[in-house]
């Protein structure tokens, strides 16, 4: 009899000490529109603000979160504070060693994606960004910016070295496929009529055709070729072993 007056008494007086700035672990119990009702095994239920949560979480789920304050003798949970406590190193190693981190596009703003990189909140600015990118896009890009401020992480993404990457590989394939003979098309960037034109292969590859390239006969002005813009057909004349350019014939294509 009075164990089972023990075990009733630690059911309805909980011991448990709670310490702002303590990680703290429970189960959801509840969610309201504004609020997340928290079991913690505290002698009341924690608290915390619906827009803290983690993606996707709901009633059941286990969350941890950072004891921030007491509100009337409620615990106050913070689960962005406790990422940022957890991965403010993560991301301050990557940002100074160069390496990439990864995450997924949140929201479409009118100038910026904001990414989630495992529950924090990223800024990744059109301008740094991939074409094309959608909801749910993967992102793999530099942290530009890593700041901590009264609001929380302020961190500012770049896809641009990922951009070059894609590019470089994009074009060590091409060369790895491409033969002297081989003919391809490409977009010309450029006309110089003392020296010939530069045209863009799959968006990557650069190569030039040399005005004594253009025709057997006398007219060598390549603006009466082409302009720049269009597309234009030649033949691989050569592949230089640095791949910065290749050179290639449209004279070879004509009889």
């Amino acid at each position: 009899m009075e164990r089972f007056e023990n075990l009733l008494e630690e059911k309805l007086v909980p011991n448990r000490v709670l310490r702002k700035g303590e990680v703290v672990r429970g189960r959801i119990v509840k969610i309201d529109d504004r609020t997340a009702y928290i079991d913690v095994g505290y002698k009341v239920e924690a608290i915390m603000p619906r827009e803290e949560l983690p993606p996707q979480a709901k009633e059941g789920d286990e969350v941890k979160g950072i004891l921030v304050k007491f509100s009337g003798g409620v615990p106050v949970l913070s689960f962005q504070r406790y990422l940022k406590e957890r991965l403010y190193g993560f991301l301050k190693s990557a940002q100074e060693k160069g390496k990439f981190v990864e995450g997924r596009v949140e929201e479409i703003l009118d100038d910026a994606y904001v990414v989630n990189i495992s529950g924090l909140k990223a800024i990744l600015p059109k301008s740094e960004a991939r074409q094309g990118l959608r909801k749910n896009s993967r992102v793999v890009a530099k942290i530009k910016e890593l700041s901590d401020t009264k609001e929380g992480l302020k961190i500012v993404l770049t896809e641009k070295d990922f951009i070059e990457l894609i590019k470089k590989r994009k074009k060590e394939r091409i060369l790895k496929q491409l033969k002297v003979g081989d003919v391809i098309e490409g977009r010309v960037i450029k006309i110089d009529p003392e020296k010939g034109i530069t045209l863009l292969i799959k968006n990557v590859l650069r190569a030039f055709l040399p005005k004594e390239e253009l025709s057997w006969g006398r007219d060598k002005n390549p603006y009466n070729y082409t302009e720049v813009g269009e597309r234009l057909k030649v033949k691989v004349k050569r592949i230089p072993k640095d791949g910065e350019f290749i050179f290639v014939s449209l004279r070879e294509l004509k009889p």
